[in-house]
């Protein structure tokens, strides 16, 4: 009987070769999604993070606004003679124009003395006043209090307070109240994808507000996992919960002026849902392989390998500080994960401009000039080079926002900001401190150099000025670096006190 090669049905050979052609493909799309996944769940903890840090810095930005605020008020000759009847007026009218509850004045016992919210005559709350605005006393600077329910309102609050100096005893505490559910405006300002959660956390580590179902949590304490991360370390990431117990990944960072916190949440099953999508997306790939053939699977793989590599790069690029070029990518999943990383490199852009410069003038601001004057002054220390400093402060400058408004103000610094920069070198450092205080560093600059410099910014700042017609000028303290083991704090001090002299003697001159 002749040998009989054993039969199989055209199905059933059909279905094998189709199988053996594409189960390798399949477990290698199934590797591409678990890779995909994993560099999903890296650039969501790289978002989180760089999302809290660009939080973090408007509300760092907010307060500097109300204590630049704050700090005008301080100035008023109301206080300093202690008219505090006279000075409810102005004060009133500034609530009035702004988003704060009330102003308040204490004593070094931290006994209230005017309250906007209490009228004349009806006595004032004994007790109540936070402890953190004693420091204003203490520590003869600006307090920033914690979450605190407010003694006459009995709402949550949350206050600062900055030094009336009267000569050179501070005199008063001038305070500003602010709801605490006003602050949800910082947050509610962020473009939050689905699901992400923002929270604003002050020193004691409550909830001030949150992105979401704010008045609920506000006073709560945070996690306990989060609360545990925060006593270690001032910046960081973990799985974590939030406080409706849902998974999340968690970034959180530290404010260096204020101590408050911003925690960032993405949910973790939004990237599970996304790695489910993917698994589905692989299985209906396979079913179309096992119809298309061998071809179609493949071509599918070099597909996807491509995105996930030009991804890959992209990420790389970002991680190094290089200019992020996102390459044309080949599937639509992979072009929102492009669009996150843009997102992200310009976010990370705006956070390090806001982290070093002066919002309202663009100039560097203090953390700024302290990096580069330590620099500069310990290049000038080894090569023995000269180095000047110069401390500026507007003159008649409290006129324009008493007289035409902060609005007009801001336009003088910003005019001041122009004009200073165009009558220095491009290699000087120019920052604004605060308020109408702006300091200049000249590099090899000797006594005469710097002098010269002086005399040309008196005459730079002088009137007229396009937005106001106050008298407003400038006076200009001038400090040499003598060498030697002197810093630049040192420095910065003499600057002052040459500042000062230059006040006492007239104004609008250059002092030494």
């Amino acid at each position: 009987m002749p040998y009989q090669a054993a039969r199989y049905s055209l199905k059933l050979q059909l279905g094998l070769l189709v199988a053996v052609c594409v189960l390798p493909p399949l477990a290698f799309g199934g590797l591409l999604v678990q890779r995909y996944c994993e560099q999903l769940r890296a650039q969501v903890h790289g978002q989180t993070l760089l999302l809290a840090k660009k939080v973090m810095a408007e509300v760092d930005s907010e307060w500097a606004a109300i204590e630049g605020g704050l700090a005008v008020l301080a100035t008023s000759d109301d206080l300093a003679q202690g008219r505090l009847e006279d000075f409810r007026q102005r004060a009133q009218a500034a609530i009035a124009s702004g988003i704060l509850l009330n102003y308040v004045i204490t004593d070094a016992q931290g006994r209230q003395l005017l309250n906007t919210l209490v009228p004349p005559g009806q006595p004032l709350p004994q007790e109540g006043t936070p402890p953190a605005l004693q420091r204003v006393f203490s520590e003869r600077r600006t307090a920033l209090t914690d979450w605190f329910i407010g003694p006459v309102t009995g709402r949550a609050t949350v206050a600062m307070g900055v030094p009336v100096r009267v000569g050179d005893e501070v005199r008063y505490s001038l305070n500003m109240g602010l709801p605490a559910a006003r602050l949800s405006e910082f947050l509610t300002r962020q473009a939050l994808p689905d699901g992400w959660l923002v929270a604003l956390i002050d020193r004691s580590g409550r909830i001030v507000t949150r992105s979401r179902e704010a008045a609920r949590f506000m006073g709560q304490p945070i996690t306990p996992d989060l609360a545990e991360a925060l006593r270690q370390q001032r910046e960081g990431r973990l799985i974590g919960t939030t406080k409706e117990g849902v998974p999340v990944y968690t970034a959180f960072t530290t404010s260096e002026r204020w101590g408050w916190r911003v925690a960032v949440g993405a949910p973790v099953d939004l990237l599970q849902a996304e790695q489910r999508h993917l698994l589905r997306g692989l299985a209906v790939a396979g079913a179309l392989a096992l119809l298309a053939g061998v071809l179609t699977a493949m071509w599918l793989a070099r597909r996807v390998l491509a995105t996930v590599h030009a991804l890959n790069h992209a990420a790389a690029t970002l991680h190094q500080g290089s200019a992020l070029q996102l390459p044309q990518l080949q599937l639509r999943e992979a072009e929102e994960v492009g669009q996150a990383l843009q997102r992200a490199a310009q976010a990370m852009e705006q956070v390090q401009y806001l982290a070093n410069h002066d919002p309202l003038t663009g100039l560097a601001n203090r953390g700024l000039f302290f990096e580069l004057g330590r620099q500069r002054l310990e290049l000038a220390r080894r090569q023995q080079r000269p180095l000047a400093l110069l401390a500026l402060d507007l003159d008649g400058f409290k006129g324009v926002n008493d007289h035409e408004g902060h609005a007009a103000g801001d336009a003088v610094l910003k005019e001041v900001a122009q004009r200073l920069q165009a009558s220095c070198r491009s290699a000087d450092v120019v920052a604004r401190l605060g308020g109408d205080e702006f300091m200049l560093l000249l590099g090899d600059s000797d006594a005469e150099q710097a002098r010269q410099t002086g005399e040309r910014l008196l005459a730079a700042l002088a009137p007229p000025w396009a937005a106001t017609q106050q008298p407003v000028s400038v006076s200009v303290g001038l400090a040499l670096f003598s060498g030697g083991a002197e810093d630049l704090e040192t420095l910065m001090q003499r600057a002052d006190r040459a500042l000062y002299a230059a006040k006492a003697a007239g104004k609008q001159r250059l002092s030494e």
